[in-house]
């Protein structure tokens, strides 16, 4: 998937030993909207199609702080649509999109009254190497 790659650029850490995937859900249906709209995205004007958080510059790591940066993807809805159905009619057969990130500073605590619950998982780094074997994965 090419976002996947955009995704991992934006994705990332001082050293990337590790890299993966996470899974947001939100408390209620809008509320990712609802923490932007507070720290001042206009959801008017942007359709949000990314989001992200990262430790703020002068926390030492996580745990340290109760500061986050938030970032979020965005579509200008007058150019692709104010909606998922809107911007997918808007943009069939178009090779790339262009989409405007912005960043905000929060807590943690304001944080989690928005998403109820993520899981991430990642892999060392070396596991992206061509001749690294596929990773099958066995409960147990």
């Amino acid at each position: 998937m090419k976002n996947l790659d955009v995704l991992k650029s934006l994705a990332s850490t001082k050293y990337g030993d590790f890299k993966g995937v996470i899974s947001i859900d939100q408390q209620g249906q809008s509320d990712i909207w609802e923490l932007c709209e507070k720290n001042g995205i206009d959801t008017e004007q942007y359709f949000i199609v990314g989001f992200g958080m990262s430790p703020t510059q002068e926390n030492r790591g996580t745990g340290f702080s109760d500061k986050v940066v938030c970032s979020v993807l965005l579509l200008d809805s007058k150019k692709y649509g104010s909606s998922a159905q809107a911007i997918i009619d808007n943009t069939c057969g178009v090779k790339s999109i262009k989409a405007i990130q912005k960043s905000f500073n929060t807590t943690y605590r304001e944080v989690e009254k928005h998403i109820k619950r993520f899981g991430f998982m990642s892999l060392l780094k070396f596991s992206e190497e061509a001749t690294m074997p596929l990773i099958e994965v066995q409960e147990g």
